[in-house]
């Protein structure tokens, strides 16, 4: 592969499973506008996650000198309809976290792969049931600091694991990179 791959994410976690894919790569994070409309949490991840590989697209148009195929992603979070991003504040995550406690949600992470020839979107969905947990249990949680930049306030590969009874469907997928629907798709754009 001639091409340079950019990935559309200041993210850790995402960062850590793409080297799983591609040992290579570069990281522009989007400044794309991430609210949506959408009330289908397919269709709302996928947006987003192309809205950030086209914002990323047209910042580097102006300035690219080589090849590049961006990879960009979406991850959100959704209990009885309702999305729940990442929480602005303590009171946000503790309110998230109450919510979550003791019910199944749906974590859904959408994928845009976007090159000069074509763009591919596709989201994946994962079914997430959390313990009940006590009120000291999702204080002391909050205080970690672990909940503020991931959707839904948590992260089930951190100290949440603890509250995670079960989940259906791909654990990546709620890390944040559906890792093999997203290498089926790299492949269709010529990586072995």
């Amino acid at each position: 592969m001639d091409k340079t791959v950019i990935l559309c994410s200041a993210s850790p976690r995402r960062q850590e499973l793409l080297k799983l894919l591609v040992p290579a790569f570069e990281i522009v994070k989007s400044e794309a506008d991430e609210t949506c409309s959408c009330s289908d949490a397919g269709a709302f991840s996928e947006e987003l996650s192309r809205r950030k590989a086209k914002a990323v697209w047209e910042r580097l148009t102006a300035q690219r000198q080589k090849e590049v195929i961006l990879i960009s992603a979406d991850t959100s979070v959704w209990l009885d309809g309702e999305e729940f991003g990442k929480p602005a504040d303590r009171q946000d995550a503790f309110s998230m976290i109450s919510r979550l406690a003791g019910h199944t949600h749906t974590v859904v992470t959408g994928v845009t792969v976007l090159d000069d020839e074509r763009e591919v979107s596709f989201s994946e969905k994962t079914q997430v049931s959390v313990l009940p947990m006590q009120e000291e249990e999702i204080e002391s949680y909050v205080n970690s600091r672990e909940p503020y930049d991931k959707a839904g306030g948590y992260g089930i590969q951190g100290r949440f694991c603890r509250y995670i009874s079960g989940i259906r469907g791909d654990y990546f997928t709620v890390v944040g990179l559906p890792v093999s629907h997203l290498w089926q798709v790299l492949k269709t754009f010529g990586f072995r």
